[in-house]
């Protein structure tokens, strides 16, 4: 037995060597061969801490690789590791365990550990708070707000040149000096040398039933920067990206490398694959589940992008309950754990069930068609929470998935309102990722956009009170008249088959109701056997005018996912008041070689007045739209706009002047001085109230006051002078 002394900040980092794996045995598979460490705490408390194989790789920092990557050195031969985070000060004990098949378990080494008190103790686990709704590290008093973005590695090919760690260890750095305090990671991400059972380019390949060690050990470099850096992960273990269109010669379950995956349906229905796919999730929870940097789980990007969902429906739900059940019993810590699919609100059965802690939604439009985003963000987040009634957060958005948000503004409006809008919502647990890390955030240096939010939100305590929505409405100069009717422009988002909502009034002053973010933009034949409807918009034509609807893509094999193969081609039918107007095939040619067009027009006459346009596809295939503009129609437009959230009897609001977008920005239509606002807030308790207005950008008060409730519970707030938005704290005195 030895005795050693550590201080509890440094002992986090470090790991016990539990000698080499024995021979003819595989490390990778715990039916095989495992190894454990049994730690005694000074509350005589034990805890299993799970070992893993791990070959020693050593960056060289003064080598580059031959695919523009960094170079790691080793010789490859295998150790078994436990690491290990004791939280608390005192003596440990700590004794090494092994077994061998079905072998009663052998006890190894065993010895104290006695770790002293710090001043920068080591950060706790983070866990959701007593409300279930927002998160917290175990020890803090106040809640864990996760502020970041997307940052899945080192680059896409924009600002930098090549795929190297330092290159993403810049971009984490500029993260936490704005404030930010997490990011989402992609582990598998190949082409950036990250990778745990893919072979990454240029490398040797990965066999069956084994991980590759140098993207691994990439993995562990980028952990160990985000826990000195005090960033918290959202560790995306597998990608749509990869799996897509059966590309998986490079995946250690591919035929080609001894496994069982002739296709990428094969990963999930075959059982050699999915026991593989167990001890994976047993190999994370081991290697990385220890680290004060991960926040989170997150099992898929966009899962439905592999296309199981069109084979076996009900494969996705129950693979993620098989794999939920392993990596739970495999952690020691109990990270949350969530995952993402591409097409928002669908697959109710897997965003229900309970091994799903939170949920997200994926956004993005198609190039110019969203003008104003905060719509949808609203709009997803409730849709989200009442189809499925746990907390969300919006994990990826960018402003166009064609040619990225930088085509369309580089200002960083729609980042900072992504921020406030998706923050102060209730059941947020946290404010939306955006995507586009190297050529919007960074190569237009908008860093300093989380910086207003994070001081704003720092301190706060929303973890242990309950959430509700903040009502109230905005009173004053919000609404502005038109001289005459103007072009009305829709978006049509909500790609996917599992549709909610088909009819839609379309108000003159251009809102939707049941919500803008539920128009559906896939249109799939009458031989689909996904989801075949039609649209029905409300319109009250002051005028007559023209309604037409834009085109961008489809056909026979729609995006090019085999599994949706039609019969016959796409047919447009519009019907104007159950009368057919309109009917003829659909263009749907593609623009040149990594463009993106609309490509067809779909036009119709509308009278004056009450009307119910209907929109199908009564051909096979599909055909996507993008907007449907109605000429002659906007009669007003909203100008400001309120939304918030109640904690407790607190509360926290966003006021936006509703041209702070970069569609107003790019019709050059300027901000104004905001004037004669006042917000009416009910449901107060009887009392008096601190009220802060705070800097949106800079995150400062520029105003404080104290105000007492009516007879009614209601609060009425002269708003201060703004130009773009102001946020304002209420809080009972």
């Amino acid at each position: 037995a030895a005795s050693s002394d550590y201080p509890l900040r440094d002992v986090y980092k470090r790991q016990i060597d539990a000698g080499a794996p024995p021979t003819g045995l595989n490390p990778y598979d715990t039916r095989e061969f495992m190894t454990w460490a049994q730690v005694t705490g000074p509350d005589e408390t034990a805890t299993i801490v799970p070992g893993f194989a791990m070959a020693q790789y050593t960056r060289d920092t003064g080598a580059e690789h031959p695919n523009g990557r960094d170079m790691f050195r080793g010789d490859g031969s295998l150790r078994m590791c436990v690491r290990w985070v004791p939280r608390v000060a005192g003596t440990h004990t700590v004794t090494l365990f092994s077994r061998q098949k079905d072998a009663l378990a052998q006890a190894g080494s065993a010895w104290t550990v006695s770790v002293g008190p710090a001043t920068s103790p080591c950060p706790g686990v983070i866990r959701f708070g007593e409300n279930g709704r927002v998160f917290r590290r175990d020890g803090d008093d106040a809640s864990f707000f996760p502020i970041g973005a997307n940052i899945c590695w080192s680059n896409m090919g924009g600002i930098f040149q090549g795929q190297h760690l330092d290159d993403l260890f810049l971009l984490l750095r500029k993260l936490r000096g704005a404030g930010g305090t997490a990011f989402r990671l992609w582990a598998n991400a190949v082409w950036a040398g990250l990778a745990i059972d893919w072979a990454t380019p240029g490398e040797p390949a990965v066999p069956f039933g084994a991980n590759n060690q140098i993207g691994c050990a990439r993995l562990d470099a980028s952990l160990a920067e985000s826990e000195d850096l005090g960033l918290a992960i959202m560790f995306c273990i597998d990608n749509m990206n990869i799996w897509a269109a059966d590309n998986i010669a490079a995946s250690s379950y591919s035929e080609t490398n001894g496994g069982p995956c002739g296709h990428t349906c094969d990963y999930f229905n075959q059982p050699a694959a999915r026991a593989m796919t167990r001890e994976k999730m047993k190999y994370v929870a081991a290697r990385w589940g220890y680290s004060s940097a991960i926040w989170c789980w997150e099992f898929w990007n966009e899962i439905d992008g592999t296309g199981i969902d069109k084979v076996t429906p009900h494969g996705m739900l129950a693979w993620h309950q098989e794999m939920a059940s392993t990596l739970r019993t495999a952690d020691p810590s109990a990270h949350p754990i969530t995952t993402s699919t591409g097409h928002p609100l669908n697959f109710p059965p897997l965003w229900r069930a309970p091994e799903i802690e939170f949920t997200q939604t994926h956004h993005y439009g198609y190039m110019d068609s969203s003008e104003d985003m905060v719509p949808y963000f609203r709009g997803y987040h409730a849709s989200a929470v009442h189809l499925f009634g746990k907390p969300h957060m919006l994990g990826e958005i960018g402003v166009s998935w064609t040619g990225g948000t930088s085509r369309w503004e580089n200002d960083g409006r729609t980042l900072h309102n992504l921020l406030w809008s998706s923050a102060l919502l209730p059941d947020s647990c946290g404010p939306g990722f955006f995507w586009s890390w190297d050529s919007y955030i960074h190569a237009n240096n908008l860093w300093d956009r989380f910086m207003g939010l994070a001081r704003f939100l720092d301190g706060e305590r929303w973890h242990d009170a309950p959430m509700a929505p903040l009502a109230g409405t905005l009173e004053g100069p919000v609404t502005e008249r038109l001289t005459e009717p103007e072009t009305l422009k829709v978006s049509m988002c909500l790609s996917g088959n599992d549709f909610h909502q088909s009819v839609f009034a379309i108000g003159r002053d251009g809102q939707v109701t049941p919500g803008i973010h539920l128009i559906p933009n896939i249109f799939y034949g009458v031989d689909s056997h996904f989801c075949h409807f039609r649209i029905r918009l409300l319109v009250d034509m002051p005028l007559a005018g023209t309604l037409s609807f834009q085109v961008w893509g489809g056909g026979v094999n729609h995006l090019g996912n085999t599994a949706m193969q039609a019969t016959s081609e796409p047919v447009a039918e519009i019907h104007m008041d159950d009368r057919m107007v309109l009917r003829r095939p659909v263009v749907v040619k593609k623009g040149e070689a990594g463009t993106a067009l609309y490509c067809d027009t779909l036009s119709i006459e509308v009278p004056a007045g009450l009307h119910e346009i209907g929109l199908e596809n009564v051909g096979g295939g599909t055909f996507c739209t993008g907007h449907f503009l109605v000429t002659n129609y906007r009669t007003e437009r909203i100008t400001a706009d309120l939304e918030g959230v109640r904690v407790g009897a607190a509360a926290f609001l966003w006021i936006r002047d509703t041209d702070n977008t970069w569609a107003a920005l790019k019709a050059d239509r300027k901000l104004r001085l905001r004037t004669g606002l006042m917000a009416r807030l009910e449901g107060f308790a009887a009392g008096t109230y601190a009220v802060s207005w705070w800097d949106t950008r800079e995150g400062v008060i520029v105003d404080a006051t104290h105000i007492s409730t009516d007879a009614s519970g209601m609060l009425q707030l002269a708003v201060p002078a703004f130009t773009g938005d102001i946020a304002a704290k209420i809080l009972p005195m």
